[in-house]
């Protein structure tokens, strides 16, 4: 179906369920309450979820009972409350409420497709769930941990076990880039589409002279994101201002703490620990270099906040090459490398310049705004129902 064309009257809109537990933050802000601090993934998938209600997708979320109420609407999607993330017994609650709570609520949304964006045992949990009420099922990957069993972030000794059983079951694996592609053909025997992730509309420019932060790093407070080597980074540069955003929502400061220790005696090193959506993007415009320190990645929400905004990015890791082929920044392989980078890039302004320019116009030559969400509708569309004749059953598309 093309942008803008009339749609099929003999089909109905088809009914997508997103699933994300941490996604409220990322749907819905009260302006009289303070921002809350919210994910890549979460922030992807709210993207896609109102993008995809704004062309006609009968949409709804699924997230933790924050106190928002049984089900609300907002931008056109249901948000559905599954259960309150401390409730139940130590134990048991793995069954009730988690288990009990999420399928009466998944039912409950009757959709034809779900969608998640998940890397742990919580996929196996939703695929199992799914298949009893004999509909779709579509898994967005994340981050190239979710391609490789050695690699795979877990919580429990369950985890990789219900990610194996779930990756199996799923109907649509749609990856970020050729990388997890091959490594989910090579690991686990299935195919996937390489989709691109969505993007906010343009945001400002602020202008060179405005922008008076060097450096920032933003991300979840984990080892693999090895934050420890920006407190060095910050300490080997003494001269340029450094800003590292983030915290773990899920597990409490204690990683944020340990760098306050760490960073006693860097005073040109500001830790901001975890911040809201609007916060973050206010620091965003703020800087001139986004420097990524992560062990394994996707293609991070940050590299594109950077790049619409004409921050260069530097890295260890560079998803599909796409840092070095196209003059986005620049691709370390060592620490060391990275030091003498950085310092280097904050001292050839023009040259900084110029790659911050290379990265808007790889963005608005790639991204536009308003036709990502296109490869995402037809993934969906491959299992609307057709509208049947009184007393006939429905079939999904895939049916006809």
């Amino acid at each position: 179906m093309s942008v803008g064309a009339d749609p099929d009257p003999t089909v109905r809109p088809v009914r997508v369920c997103h699933i994300n537990l941490y996604s409220y933050p990322a749907l819905w802000r009260d302006p009289a309450q303070p921002s809350q601090p919210t994910g890549g993934a979460e922030l992807q998938q709210a993207m896609i979820a109102r993008a995809a209600a704004r062309r006609g997708v009968d949409s709804s979320f699924v997230t933790l009972d924050v106190g928002q109420g049984r089900e609300i609407v907002v931008d056109r999607l249901r948000i559905l409350a599954a259960y309150r993330r401390e409730q139940g017994l130590p134990g048991l609650r793995f069954f009730h409420p988690r288990l009990s709570g999420l399928y009466r609520t998944l039912r409950r949304a009757d959709a034809d497709v779900y969608f998640l964006a998940c890397g742990d045992g919580f996929l196996g949990v939703v695929a199992w769930i799914v298949r009893r009420l004999r509909r779709r099922l579509v898994l967005r990957i994340v981050s190239d941990a979710d391609c490789d069993p050695r690699r795979q972030i877990t919580s429990t000794f369950k985890d990789p076990w219900l990610y194996r059983y779930g990756v199996r079951r799923v109907d649509v694996v749609l990856a970020q880039t050729e990388q997890q592609r091959e490594m989910l053909r090579r690991n686990f025997g299935i195919e996937s589409e390489v989709v691109a992730d969505m993007v906010a509309p343009w945001p400002r420019l602020t202008p060179p002279e405005e922008r008076d932060i060097d450096v920032i790093w933003v991300a979840h407070l984990r080892a693999l994101k090895r934050p420890e080597m920006f407190v060095e980074l910050a300490q080997r540069l003494p001269r340029y201002r450094f800003h590292l955003i983030g915290g773990d929502p899920q597990q409490g400061n204690v990683y944020l703490e340990q760098l306050r220790v760490l960073a006693r005696g860097v005073p040109n090193l500001t830790l901001h620990g975890s911040l809201g959506q609007d916060e973050t993007l206010g620091l965003f415009d703020r800087a001139r270099l986004l420097v990524n320190t992560s062990d394994i990645e996707g293609l991070p929400n940050t590299f594109y906040q950077a790049w619409v905004r004409a921050i260069p990015v530097v890295s260890f890791l560079d998803p599909d090459q796409r840092i070095v082929s196209h003059g986005l920044g620049a691709a370390v392989p060592d620490f060391e490398t990275l030091v003498a980078t950085v310092r280097d890039l904050l001292a050839d302004e023009p040259r900084r310049r110029a790659l911050g320019q290379q990265a808007v116009t790889f963005m608005r030559t790639h991204y536009d705004p308003e036709r990502l969400i296109e490869p995402y509708l037809a993934v969906f569309r491959r299992f609307a129902p057709v509208r049947p004749a009184i007393g006939e059953p429905l079939l999904p598309a895939s049916a006809r």
